[in-house]
């Protein structure tokens, strides 16, 4: 009859799982025959693992919480709405965007206990303080710098409302140059030289600008406004370059050159028959597909070269 000694040994030689203790035949396990079988601590399924296994589940108060909408001040809620503020100012969209219902269904996939603020809030609670930080940033850069140039123009919207815009520009301690908008404000009246001339000493005077020169289009009431001023000024050379380019396009070989090529384009953009036959013979021919141009010409041609 083999021994517990001998099962083991065997098992040890034969290299298979270790064999459980020998008891003798015919007799019946006891409390203290179970306590030496030495058998693999292996949790037992009941109530304790359950509760290790499952997580905790929620209090009623505690779900509700998760549901519930950011208070207007709250820390997440106030960190959103500064982040929409700068998304609103650094892509230049109108306010009128959180308007919207794709805007606001974003906002809600995103983070359902948001609420969208009024644009008024946006607006005077975040974007003019946002403003007025810039502003201050940018008064103190410019001081910085022993002088400034600027360059200024007046123009007129698609709804015809006449604005002027002026931007300085100047090299900073790090000897890097900085162009930054100053103003672009509506005026009213004609673009007189004496009101041209006011705005860019108010200009001047509101933004500590320093040993100015000025850059400017060659048009007449702007280059009588530098002469009211006093201030120097260079004009601007893409500008002249344009009209000089206008003035050769008006030559008569050059405008003869501009009517057939502008009769090609339009015989091909208003016949997609004629541009299906256009693309099929390309294709015969192994050329590069053309891509047509617009009824503009002129204004390419300008473009180009300049």
């Amino acid at each position: 009859m083999p021994t517990a000694s001998t099962a083991s040994a065997s098992a040890s030689v034969s290299g298979g799982d270790p064999p459980l203790p020998y008891l003798p035949e015919g007799s019946v396990p006891t409390e203290s025959s179970e306590s030496n079988l030495n058998l693999p601590s292996v949790p037992l399924p009941g109530i304790l693992g359950a509760q290790q296994l499952v997580k905790k589940q929620p209090k009623i108060m505690e779900f509700i919480a998760d549901k519930k909408p950011y208070h207007i001040h709250s820390q997440k809620a106030v960190e959103i709405t500064k982040a929409i503020a700068e998304f609103v100012a650094l892509d230049m969209r109108p306010i009128s965007v959180v308007d919207g219902s794709g805007f606001r269904n974003l906002l809600h996939t995103l983070d359902s206990r948001y609420k969208m603020v009024s644009r008024n809030h946006l607006l005077e609670r975040y974007l003019v303080p946002m403003h007025n930080l810039c502003k201050e940033a940018v008064k103190l850069d410019i001081a910085q710098s022993p002088s400034h140039s600027f360059t200024t123009d007046a123009w007129s919207s698609k709804s015809m409302e006449s604005y002027i815009t002026t931007t300085a520009h100047y090299i900073d301690s790090a000897f890097e140059l900085k162009s930054n908008v100053l103003d672009t404000h509506r005026v009213s009246g004609s673009h007189t030289a004496d009101m041209l001339g006011k705005e860019m000493l108010e200009t001047q005077i509101k933004w500590g600008l320093k040993e100015i020169t000025g850059v400017s289009d060659n048009a007449s009431n702007v280059q009588a406004a530098f002469d009211v001023t006093k201030i120097p000024r260079v004009r601007c050379f893409p500008h002249t370059i344009n009209l000089a380019v206008g003035k050769g396009l008006e030559e008569s070989n050059v405008k003869r050159i501009l009517w057939k090529v502008r009769s090609i384009v339009t015989t091909f953009k208003t016949s997609h028959l004629k541009t299906e036959a256009l693309k099929d013979n390309e294709k015969l021919q192994g050329l590069k597909v053309i891509i047509l141009i617009s009824y503009d010409f002129t204004t390419i041609i300008k473009e180009s070269m300049i």
